[in-house]
């Protein structure tokens, strides 16, 4: 359909949201597109950089709050929402765009309880009271594959440890059935579907002049989703985690 479509009238469409995957080799009817997600130049097209989010907080609340409040506001949705790098050597990182049009559509809804004459303190937890958008949150069956994945052990192991998950050649530019069958033995496989659903996220590389493909878990909401799954599958205990305690006092409170 694509492909007589594009033959017929339309000669570019541009896609987001869609993991690369294939149904075929070359008799797929998507093997005419390009993926854009890894080139370097495009990495701010798919989120929100820290500068727009400023932006719109200064929209919503212009004078009426304090720099240190919109500090507080950033650093709390930077906590939540950031840590995403689509290309090793990306400048900086970007925010969760779903959780982040919720979190402004939430603060201009709060914003009419506020009351400026307030303590700062106050007025933040005031603007801050609303729950976290359970939508927006990791898939089900996306963690199932994940956590249940004899691979997956290990590398969520490695990542809530704050070790770097290695890749030596990066990750697929695509998906194909063969790289499905393959998650639960092949190590790359199972980091390219991590990748593209949101899973992970490149560490980005302290020189430009690095040729290393590191991985991370981007933030704590997607840290705090594996280790609620971790508990509940491997039956790990709190002990067990004893790496992880400063990031689970850490990052684990307010709305998550």
């Amino acid at each position: 359909m694509l492909k007589t479509a594009c033959d017929e009238s339309i000669a570019r469409i541009f896609l987001t949201g869609v993991t690369p995957f294939v149904m075929a080799e070359f008799t797929s009817g998507f093997n005419i597109s390009e993926n854009l997600t890894l080139k370097k130049g495009f990495w701010d097209l798919y989120r929100f950089k820290k500068s727009e989010i400023e932006f719109l907080l200064n929209k919503i609340f212009g004078n009426s709050l304090s720099d240190n409040i919109k500090k507080e506001i950033m650093f709390l949705l930077k906590k939540e929402n950031d840590g995403y790098f689509f290309h090793r050597n990306q400048p900086e990182g970007i925010y969760n765009p779903a959780r982040i049009l919720y979190s402004i559509r939430q603060l201009m809804f709060q914003k009419k309880e506020m009351d400026v004459g307030q303590d700062p303190s106050v007025i933040f937890t005031t603007l801050n009271n609303f729950p976290f958008d359970l939508q927006t949150l990791p898939a089900q069956t996306i963690l199932d594959l994940i956590v249940n994945n004899p691979l997956g052990k290990s590398i969520l192991t490695e990542a809530l440890n704050r070790r770097p998950l290695n890749s030596k050649h990066g990750i697929e530019q695509r998906f194909q059935l063969t790289n499905i069958r393959e998650l639960p033995i092949n190590r790359i496989s199972l980091l390219s579907f991590m990748f593209y659903n949101g899973a992970i996220t490149y560490q980005p590389n302290s020189s430009p002049a690095s040729l290393q493909h590191n991985f991370e878990i981007p933030n704590c909401v997607a840290k705090k989703e594996f280790i609620t799954e971790a508990f509940k599958i491997y039956g790990w205990k709190e002990e067990d985690l004893i790496p992880v305690h400063p990031l689970l006092s850490a990052n684990f409170g307010g709305r998550i």
